[in-house]
């Protein structure tokens, strides 16, 4: 056997040949990873540089060979797609982070002079109550349906009009409804992104009352007079419209504090967003813009919307040269085969009740299809985009002089079925797919389908006089059987297609950040509950009133 000394000895020249090799490949790890962290610094630097080099046109670009001049231009058309992609992303997630900022509790912050809504706030929107909530509601149908009737009354007003003005050209005799839906191509572009910066309530004043009802007061008498009441009503119910936007509530709540305290360093985080007249043209007001040309979702959202909701308000023109040229009614009974519409718009808010209902007991099953978004809205779609064709084909063709009036009148029930539920199902799954963007999205849809509604109209007439009922309906028929198939590649495509979305990408990576966070929060904040000391108390209680 060894002396203890040297086995003592031995065990120190192996321990420090051990320590040694172990600090050596230390020293290579840390090394090797400096290497990685400086190669993907340089990347990153690269990327940004490509992102953000727009590819202006150099003179040498115009005496190089014809051979190079193709790659050239694919090169600068990525840089371009690049620098899109990039824009998006950075907007997606200042938005959200601008979201959690007005929705983590106040606990989790850094800062308690930063306000955000604690748990359970009443003043929190989603946390109002049920009475509350049905009263924004109402305001909202009200006002819908005081612009609803500011754009359709013309329609019954057509003969006077022409005599009034002794107008003989048709195509002016549409204006009055083109028009109306010209402030609909522009407010919404406009106020729908403002709306997420500045909140909901201020924005909607102004447009309510159409300065044209004194001028239909005298043509078309009790109907506008209904119409006037109407929208003296909403106007009403508008200044008690509660604000709904968090970030603005909590923006409002900041002010208060600051003058009630004289303390200059609470603010909301809505407070902190850029807001110069560069940010809100180059950003805010050109979101939906942006959302029309490079979201596949929304660009096609807008086209099957668009042409639904043209043929919707080509109906006015329509309708007239049916019942009144085919079947003789009178300017005063034209408009009633109008209500089959609106018995079929009843229906489809009962289909629609239904499908929710169904959809709920299923999440709380936790049943598998209820997580996929496309699974959740667009079944509603489905189901009314052949429906819409059929109403087509049902008013082209028995729109006969041998066929009794109630058969094409009847045709408006499924007609107005099937356009609310495509409404209804494609407007929830682009709100579901681009959370805090909603409002940008849909005022794209808005805008583009308010195009097509203001346009088609104008040929309405020339086209069922030179195609006749049976074969311009047909020919509308034909065109939403091609977009009915929209929501069923969605069904199929939509999860790639969000997956290579750089709205949506933002989106989900700062939802499951922010859900990993709460998460943490709400562990942190059950393992404390049992702390009461004073300072405890004292600190939670002005974070509470922050």
């Amino acid at each position: 056997m060894l002396p203890l000394t040297e086995v003592q000895e031995l065990l120190s020249d192996s321990s420090s040949k051990i320590e040694d090799s172990v600090s050596a490949t230390e020293e290579k790890l840390r090394s090797t990873r400096e290497e990685m962290e400086s190669l993907k610094d340089q990347q990153r630097d690269d990327a940004t540089l490509r992102a953000s080099s727009i590819g202006d046109d150099d003179e040498d670009t115009h005496q190089q060979h014809e051979a190079e001049s193709k790659p050239a231009l694919r090169h600068n058309q990525d840089k371009d797609h690049s620098m899109i992609a990039q824009f998006d992303a950075t907007d997606a997630q200042q938005r959200y982070q601008l979201e959690k900022e007005d929705n983590v509790a106040p606990g989790s912050r850094k800062s308690p002079r930063m306000l955000s809504f604690p748990h359970g706030d009443p003043e929190n929107p989603y946390n109002w109550s049920t009475g509350r909530k049905i009263f924004v509601l109402f305001v909202g149908i009200v006002s819908v349906t005081n612009s609803t009737l500011g754009s359709s009354l013309p329609s019954g007003a057509i003969e006077y009009l022409a005599v009034y003005w002794n107008i003989e050209s048709q195509a002016q005799l549409v204006l009055p409804i083109s028009l109306f839906l010209v402030g609909y191509i522009f407010g919404p572009i406009i106020f729908a992104p403002l709306s997420e910066t500045y909140g909901r309530r201020e924005v909607p004043f102004g447009g309510d009352i159409d300065p044209k009802l004194k001028l239909k007061l005298k043509l078309i008498g009790v109907h506008v007079r209904s119409a006037l009441i109407i929208a003296a009503i909403s106007l009403i119910f508008l200044f008690f419209m509660p604000e709904t936007y968090g970030p603005a509530i909590l923006k409002r709540r900041a002010r208060k504090m600051r003058d009630e305290t004289g303390d200059p360093d609470i603010f909301a985080p809505i407070e902190l967003e850029k807001k110069g007249a560069r940010h809100l043209i180059t950003v805010t007001l050109t979101r939906p813009i942006r959302m029309v040309l490079f979201e596949a979702i929304v660009l096609f959202t807008c086209v099957y919307l668009s042409i639904a909701y043209a043929i919707f308000y080509l109906y006015f023109e329509a309708y007239p040269l049916v019942f009144q040229g085919l079947y003789r009614f009178n300017s005063g009974t034209a408009g009633l085969p109008f209500l089959a519409i609106g018995v079929g718009s009843f229906l489809a808010t009962g289909i629609f009740m239904y499908w929710d209902g169904y959809l709920m007991r299923a999440k709380k099953t936790n049943a598998p299809w209820t997580m996929v978004e496309e699974y959740r809205r667009l079944p509603l779609a489905c189901f009314g985009g052949p429906l819409f064709v059929v109403a087509l084909f049902w008013l082209g063709w028995t729109a006969k002089s041998d066929i009794p009036w109630i058969v094409p009148t009847l045709s408006g029930i499924p007609f107005g079925i099937a356009f609310l539920l495509v409404f209804m199902a494609l407007l929830n799954y682009i709100t579901d797919a681009y959370e805090v963007f909603a409002a940008s999205a849909m005022a794209a849809t808005s805008a583009c389908r308010s195009i097509f509604g203001a346009i088609l109209p104008l040929a309405a007439r020339p086209m069922y006089n030179t195609l006749g009922v049976a074969w311009a309906s047909s020919l509308l028929g034909f065109i939403s059987l091609g977009m009915c198939a929209i929501p069923f590649a969605f069904i199929k495509y939509g999860d790639r297609i969000r997956a290579n979305s750089k709205f949506c990408q933002e989106l989900r990576a700062k939802k499951e950040e922010y859900a990993k966070e709460r998460d943490q929060h709400e562990s942190l904040s059950s393992l404390q509950e049992g702390d009461v000391s004073p300072a405890n108390v004292q600190q939670h209680g002005m974070k509470d009133e922050v």
